[in-house]
């Protein structure tokens, strides 16, 4: 379960490959769920009643959604994809690794007047 602050959700994937339950509190958390679901497809969301509360019920339902049923097993393989891609772009020649390099190498050139 996760509440969708980013940067638990770049641990649970590129670290552990972990499928989400999506459970945001506040603020951008709401619009990372989203994102998670519909963009990404690598989380299944808990519905909050009309008091704001996930019932013990909702709980039941996505622990077995993403265990045992078909979208379940298809989140778990988006996010193992998702897993790969992202070491790719972290390890050396990534995109990431790339990238960091070019902000050290600015960080360590002088700057011209």
């Amino acid at each position: 379960m996760s509440h969708c602050g980013w940067n638990s959700t770049l641990e649970s994937v590129v670290n552990g490959g972990v499928p989400l339950i999506a459970w945001p509190l506040y603020a951008e958390q709401k619009m990372n769920a989203v994102m998670l679901m519909e963009g990404a497809g690598i989380a299944i969301r808990a519905v909050t009643g009309e008091d704001g509360l996930v019932r013990r019920e909702e709980v039941v339902r996505v622990v077995k959604a993403l265990m045992e049923e078909e979208d379940g097993r298809e989140v778990k393989e988006r996010v193992r994809r998702l897993q790969v891609e992202g070491k790719k772009a972290l390890g050396e020649g990534g995109s990431s690794y790339k990238a960091l390099l070019e902000v050290t190498e600015m960080w360590r050139t002088p700057k011209k007047p």
